[in-house]
């Protein structure tokens, strides 16, 4: 109890860089530090290229958001058979975009323009990492473990790299515990307080 009072940051901060003196300062073996795998070069800039094309996914995502929130505030609605995102669907949008529509100012209609050539430059650009993180995933470092994904139901070949980029080497983790436990999905508490309490 007494310690737990007289735990704070600051004390625990100071407690860690004595460890640390102690084991660089003096090679103290008997400092119990964990290791850390930190990732190669290699690894970095293919994570890198992954990252960017999830990026670009989700600044369309919001670029999509942007032109319903548009069609909203101008009050309007696209016909009832159409789906969102089809060819048809593009059409119509251009077609509001560009023609004079009653009630709304043409400065409006000029943002609504740049929220669709932003779209199209965003699912070219989207495309354009795909084929680049396709044939990455064809070289030998990767060829194996995205076959091996990819047979999973619901696995393509994006979601393959994105796995194996930020886990990076997977002979790392002795056991599938401990690869959920990185990724989080075997929570653990570790507080202070009642030794019982459990969530």
């Amino acid at each position: 109890p007494h310690q737990r009072k007289n735990k704070t940051d600051e004390k625990d901060a100071r407690k860690i860089l004595k460890e640390l003196r102690s084991y660089v300062l003096c090679q103290d073996d008997q400092a119990d530090f964990p290791s850390v795998w930190v990732p190669d070069h290699q690894t970095r800039a293919d994570r890198e290229l992954v990252r960017m094309r999830l990026r670009v996914g989700e600044n369309a995502a919001k670029c999509k958001t942007q032109i319903h929130a548009w069609l909203k505030v101008h009050g309007v609605a696209k016909p009832k058979d159409m789906n969102n995102w089809t060819r048809a669907h593009w059409d119509w949008l251009v077609d509001v975009a560009k023609k004079c529509q009653p009630g709304i100012e043409r400065s409006a209609q000029l943002a609504l323009q740049s929220y669709l050539r932003q779209l199209r430059a965003l699912e070219k650009e989207a495309g354009t990492l795909e084929r680049q993180i396709e044939k990455l995933s064809q070289t030998p470092r990767y060829a194996k473990p995205v076959a091996a994904l990819t047979d999973f139901i619901g696995v393509a070949t994006l979601s393959a790299m994105v796995y194996l980029t930020e886990m990076g080497d997977l002979r790392r983790f002795a056991n599938r515990r401990q690869i959920g436990a990185y990724l989080g999905l075997v929570p653990s508490q570790n507080e202070s307080g009642e030794t019982n309490d459990r969530k």
